[in-house]
Parts: structure tokens; sequence; C-alpha cells
């Protein structure tokens, strides 16, 4: 792992989310989006990035991410869209590392899917606070 990613063994906190209502962060946040279904360099570089933004302004890092890939509802089925590099504890265990505090769990439904991505925004990066958003390059709100 390189230096730079940065680490943060403070609790992290899971929470499954089926609507907004069940986001409940305290205070303003630096939110990372996106499917991390390993945590590769790239990954871990958002992650470094959301770490010193948060230290700098003094807030918690936030991720909303989603229990199975996007794929599995937006593609044609394939066995290998079952595929995980990590499970779900080694995830979470690898979120914790690079300093999420705020874990929002939901499942990618057809509400998701259907949703703009202001709608989106103003359903759940609102509740959770966001000051601050960081996603990689590939990243779209537009399912």
């Amino acid at each position: 792992m390189p230096s730079s990613f940065w680490y943060n063994m403070t609790m992290i906190v899971t929470i499954p989310i089926k609507t907004e209502k069940d986001i409940a962060t305290p205070g303003p946040t630096v939110l990372v989006l996106g499917y991390f279904d390993g945590i590769h360099l790239g990954h871990q570089k958002l992650f470094s990035i959301a770490g010193e933004i948060a230290a700098k302004k003094r807030l918690s890092v936030a991720l909303i991410t989603f229990h199975e890939s996007p794929k599995l509802t937006l593609k044609a089925y394939t066995p290998e869209n079952l595929l995980h590099i990590l499970n779900a504890e080694e995830r979470e265990r690898k979120f914790k590392r690079a300093g999420v505090e705020n874990l929002y769990l939901m499942d990618f439904s057809s509400r998701i899917a259907n949703m703009t991505a202001q709608e989106f925004v103003d359903t759940f990066v609102k509740e959770v606070k966001a000051d601050t958003i960081v996603v990689g390059f590939d990243y779209s709100l537009r399912f």
C-alpha cells in the first residue's frame, strides 16, 4: 500500500439503508460515492483525498455504496456479475482502514436506477450532509 494511503482506525458505523430516512449523520461530511468491490490503488487514492479534506475541514468521512454491484440490475445476467473480489466483512474492514466513519449500504434497486442525478442528490446526498463529494473519474450519477 502506498504511504499516502490514509489510515484511520476509528470505529466505523455501518448503517443499512432502505430509504433516506435511515440516514442519520450528525454533522457535515466528506462523502465518497461508488461501488468498491475491491480497494485497488485508485480507490485508495480517493479515500486518501477524502481523508485529507476531512482532516483539513475537521469533518467525518462517509461512504454511500451498494451491497451488490449495480451491474446486477443494469446488465444482462452473467455468472461473473455475482463474483466478488472481497466479501462484505473484508470490504467493511478495508473501508474502516481507509478512514470511513459512516458507511451507508443500500440495495441498487429499480428506484435508485430510475432516479435522476438531481433526485439522488436531493434524496441521499443532502441527508448525509455532504460538504464535499469525492468520486472516481468514471463515476456517474446517471446510471
